[in-house]
């Protein structure tokens, strides 16, 4: 025999069901910066990526970024691929190893994370 007590729970779970909402996500795009327009990269140095911490929500969805270069508004995911990953969004910086790319003024880094906040452009040299 069932018991009454499981058997009200069940029908009351699934006619509450379509009602149950999740709590909304705090999604978190912190500004950079740096790289700023008046910087200059050179391939094979030591550079970082700067962002504003001073804001985060009280439950950040996903603590852990990543930090690409952007070329012509695309963001290179395979070559060169991440200049950072893995770490938390909390630090406000990473530190890498500029890679070999072409040189030009109109490099950008993009910080994803909950979100994504792109740099201004900036140059990369030889």
């Amino acid at each position: 025999m069932v018991n009454l007590n499981v058997a009200a729970s069940l029908v009351l779970a699934a006619l509450t069901a379509p009602y149950a909402t999740a709590a909304p996500a705090d999604v978190w795009a912190p500004p950079i910066t740096y790289p700023t327009d008046s910087t200059i990269w050179q391939v094979g140095w030591s550079n970082w990526v700067a962002w504003d911490t001073s804001n985060p929500p009280a439950h950040i969805t996903n603590p852990n970024g990543t930090i690409y270069l952007v070329w012509d508004g695309e963001i290179l995911f395979e070559d060169p691929g991440p200049l950072a990953s893995g770490f938390s969004l909390m630090d406000g910086y990473v530190y890498f190893d500029v890679p070999n790319v072409t040189a030009s003024n109109e490099w950008r880094v993009v910080l994803i994370g909950d979100s994504g906040d792109v740099s201004p452009p900036f140059a990369l040299i030889q």
